[in-house]
């Protein structure tokens, strides 16, 4: 009983469903239910009537999940509520990891947090394809899958996914999928369906297991006319093609094709340096496009593949400029200090009791929140449904599922307009029309997005699946999905076209155009390298390109600054009504930063200061000293300030250095505690590669470590070289440890303490990583897993500042021995680098004794040069790998000149 209508969204499928509407509405009375995949399509469809200016009563709108809804409450209610909260479900997913322990990389570790959300994307791609509790079992069978797939780690997963099934029975809600499977055997005798002439379907392309079910068996049974977002023969619609296969053909008995129109918009092509300029020249061009050719804002869109482009940036450029806009970008709710805030009062209340009732931490957080806003403490009391997944939690462990909660929360900007241009991200815009439409992002990785396997369900044994007949679609697939995405916004635009890449971003990295973007230049005749718009970067040189009239506030600032016209800068700061005080002290400020006297206050020259104000609670660390050794401004931001990125830059696809590091250190340090029996029993005398293996499955998990978002299988990659490199390394040391008689005896060793003169006054700490009983005394060992240093000669590189581990260990480690009772007669300092061997650093007991004196001279002065105050930049190498350099003025040619020509002595 489908009828199929077939075609282009704009102006196709549009027409169509007006013209159908008005047919059936020739009966006023007559019932229409109206199902589109999005509140935001459905929004559009609404106003597609409401501008045609009809009486149109009767029309039912829905998404999939209100049908459904619709369907099951006409006939009876669920036994169970439905709770749709993803965080309550990857709770119990990692509750029944840490019980169950179906995957054996769990059976000795805590599950890390990245991995209940993975997961349990997959358990729900197996519940929509309506592999259920009683057929789980006649799947794990040896060979369902053939020899092409992992099966062990297959058997893992529907082991877990039977556990999951088992745990929801037992609980007092139930999940959304629920809701489907009730919907799909109602409907073919709804009441609530057939009190409708017709079912009209529009705009979705794809649809998840159960609602394709739910979407045959209505088909099937009564009246119903979907509106197709397709088109025949063309290569950009394949994804929707093989939909129509599989999924529509079999109920289709008629089909409809609109006519094709061409597309006719005025296509612009521009390259930016970064995302400031993208925003810069977005807002500027929606001011000229509203105020000279009249396109109102709220026919204007601004679409990106990805939603953080749609953030602070662009929004804060539109507010300059007085547009309006409307957006699906909004952030987190964990990254406002109220939030931070929030968070440091309930872990500064430490409890006595280990475990907790849910119903008791909810309690007692709302009242430690009581004076803090409302999502926060709201939020707390949706928490109490997780007493179903285990009766009692710490409150360290409440405080974290809280902070999980708000991490997930959005808060909503009250600057929002209806009326405004809309910031949208790409699936949000599918089938809605724009006069003029941006298009941004266009770059390598990006547009289109990477696409990768499910880890955990690869495409061969979806394959299998859907050859034993459960509905379950495939993750590489996902590139086509990713052609007819693209297809459907460029045809969006009616009258005017912008699609903008980087050439290059904020740091000035080279950014490649799209594959897709290339393509469609070829197609339309336009030569990438020749033809396309390039943003100028400098700022005055934008301001000048312009149209005044389309300038923001900052920009008419900054023309009027650069010519020097300071009076008239704070006259229009004060008619607009900004606080032209700030600017003034901020001029005084560049005034100062400009200027070619000495050092001062803006360079790093802060006064004298006490020990307690310089270093944490007073006491220095080698790691702390050397980083002020190494730049004073690094020292001050990082350890003073506590300033640090929001999130970790770098590679998503490779193993962060610092992460890396401390899985060598836990790993290397457990070895040894294990091969000498705490340090009680000399190094074996072969290398104990059966008890290295078992030590390294049990640490280093088959499952990327908590922090990172190094993808699955290039973790597995990254493990083996891991484990080879550990194996070599740890190899040879056992050799050279027995050949040398030498015994490791202490391991992560905590020292602190005061030294006598020239280092008195102040108390020292730091963290030994192995001492080792030698022949002649003792050594201890630092292990390194970066490069080794270029120079050679530790004291060296000790009476330079640049490190001085090696000294002040020596120096607390002999007070650390003396106290246990085995005070050495010779100390000497190794620098062991697990990935280079061969290339160790040594600093022998003679070479200490001839060096002492002059190294702890320099360290005295390093010490009482931050105690003054002196915290001036010092740009090296080092600055591509510093977490501050966002907030240093390196670049400040005028600013690297004072530091170089005057620092304080």
């Amino acid at each position: 009983m489908l009828k199929v209508v077939s075609g282009t969204f704009h102006p196709g499928l549009e027409l169509a469903f007006l013209g159908r509407i008005k047919e059936i509405k020739k009966d006023p009375l007559a019932s229409v239910a109206v199902v589109a995949p999005s509140s935001r399509l459905v929004e559009r469809l609404q106003w597609v009537l409401a501008a045609d200016g009809g009486s149109y009563l009767n029309i039912h709108f829905h998404t999939f999940a209100s049908l459904a809804e619709m369907v099951v409450d006409a006939h009876a209610p669920l036994s169970k509520s439905i709770l749709s909260d993803p965080l309550f479900f990857d709770t119990l997913v990692k509750q029944i990891v840490k019980d169950d322990k179906p995957f054996e990389a769990f059976s000795d570790m805590a599950v890390p947090d990245g991995f209940p959300p993975a997961v349990r994307g997959t358990l729900r791609d197996l519940l929509d394809a309506g592999i259920h509790q009683e057929n789980v079992d006649e799947l794990i069978q040896e060979g369902f899958v053939g020899t092409d797939v992992d099966l062990g780690s297959l058997r893992s997963l529907l082991n877990l996914h039977r556990l999951y099934l088992r745990r929801i029975d037992k609980l007092d809600v139930l999940p959304r999928s629920e809701l489907l499977k009730q919907a799909i055997k109602l409907a073919p005798t709804s009441a609530a369906l057939a009190k409708y002439q017709e079912i009209l379907y529009y705009g979705f392309y794809d649809l998840t297991g159960l609602q394709a079910d739910f979407f045959q068996a209505v088909a099937k049974h009564f009246p119903s006319r979907f509106f197709f977002p397709y088109v025949h023969d063309h290569p950009a619609y394949s994804f929707a093609k093989n939909f129509r296969d599989v999924f529509v053909q079999p109920v289709m008995q008629d089909e409809i094709i609109c006519p094709t129109d061409k597309s006719s918009n005025l296509l612009r092509i521009l390259n930016i340096s970064g995302i400031r300029d993208e925003a810069w020249f977005i807002a500027n061009e929606i001011r000229r496009l509203h105020d000279e050719e009249g396109i109102e804002f709220l026919e204007m869109g601004v679409v990106a593949r990805t939603k953080d482009r749609l953030g602070f940036v662009i929004q804060e450029a539109f507010q300059d400029r007085g547009i309006p806009f409307k957006t699906t970008h909004h952030p987190s709710l964990l990254m406002f200090p109220e939030t931070q805030e929030a968070l440091k009062t309930l872990q500064a209340h430490h409890l006595p009791e280990e475990f907790l009732s849910w119903e008791k931490a909810i309690q007692l957080a709302g009242e430690r929140l009581a004076s803090f806003s409302n999502p926060l403490k709201e939020s707390v009391a949706s928490l109490a449904p997780f007493e179903q997944i285990v009766k009692h939690v710490t409150w360290d462990n409440f405080i974290e599922t809280l902070r999980d909660r708000w991490s997930r929360m959005e808060r909503r900007d009250p600057s929002s307009a209806e009326a405004g241009v809309s910031l949208l991200y790409a699936e949000a815009a599918r089938g809605l029309p724009f006069k003029a439409l941006f298009l941004i992002g266009l770059e390598e990785k990006v547009f289109p997005r990477i696409v990768r396997e499910d880890p955990f369900l690869r495409d061969d044994a979806r394959e299998a699946l859907n050859g034993i007949g459960y509905k379950i679609s495939k993750k590489m697939t996902a590139l086509e999905e990713e052609k007819l995405l693209f297809e459907l916004l460029v045809s969006a635009a009616s009258e005017r076209l912008y699609l903008l890449y980087q050439r290059s971003n904020d740091e000035g990295g080279v950014v490649g155009a799209s594959p897709f973007l290339r393509a469609f230049a070829e197609e339309r005749g336009v030569n990438l390298d020749e033809e396309v718009v390039s943003l100028p970067r400098p700022l005055m040189a934008k301001i000048k390109s312009a149209n005044p009239a389309t300038l923001g506030f900052s920009d008419v600032m900054v023309g009027l600054l650069a010519a020097h016209q300071q009076a008239e800068a704070l006259q229009l700061a004060q008619g607009v009504g900004r606080d032209e005080g700030n600017l003034e002290r901020g001029l005084r400020l560049q005034k100062s930063i400009h200027s070619f006297n000495e050092l001062g206050v803006y360079d790093g020259l802060i006064g004298k200061r006490s020990a307690a104000e310089v270093f944490h609670q007073g006491k220095i660390s080698a790691t702390a000293l050397e980083t002020y050794g190494q730049c004073g401004f690094k020292y001050f931001a990082s350890r003073l300030l506590g300033l640090a990125p929001l999130e970790k830059e770098g590679d998503e696809e490779q193993l962060a250095a610092d992460i890396r590091g401390q899985l060598v250190h836990r790993f290397v340090e457990a070895f040894f505690r294990q091969v000498t029996k705490e340090g009680q029993s000399p190094p074996p005398t072969q290398f104990p590669r059966e008890k290295f293996n078992t030590l390294f499955d049990t640490m280093v998990t088959l499952t990327p470590p908590d922090g990172t978002q190094v993808p699955l299988v290039l973790w597995q990659a990254t493990r083996e070289g891991l484990k080879s490199v550990l194996s070599v390394f740890l190899e040879n040391e056992i050799n050279f440890l027995r050949s040398q008689k030498i015994t490791p005896v202490f391991f992560e060793v905590e020292v602190e303490g005061r030294l006598p003169a020239p280092l008195d006054g102040i108390v020292w700490t730091g963290k030994i990583d192995r001492i080792d009983e030698t022949p002649e005394g003792a050594e201890i060992l630092d292990y390194k897993s970066g490069r080794p240093f270029k120079t050679k000669t530790v004291s060296t590189l000790a009476k330079n500042g640049e490190k001085l581990q090696a000294p002040l260990y020596l120096l607390l480690a002999g007070q650390f021995l003396e106290k246990m009772g085995r005070k050495a007669k010779s100390l000497s300092f190794r620098y062991e680098f697990v990935d280079y061997l061969g290339e160790s650093r040594v600093m022998s007991s003679d070479e200490w004794a001839i060096h002492s004196q002059s190294i702890q001279t320099t360290i005295r002065d390093m010490v009482d040069s931050a105690r003054q105050g002196n915290f001036v930049m010092k740009p090296g190498w080092y600055c591509d790998y510093c977490e501050v350099v966002r907030v240093c003025r390196k670049n400040h040619g005028i600013s690297v000149y004072r530091s170089e020509q005057g620092v304080a002595k």
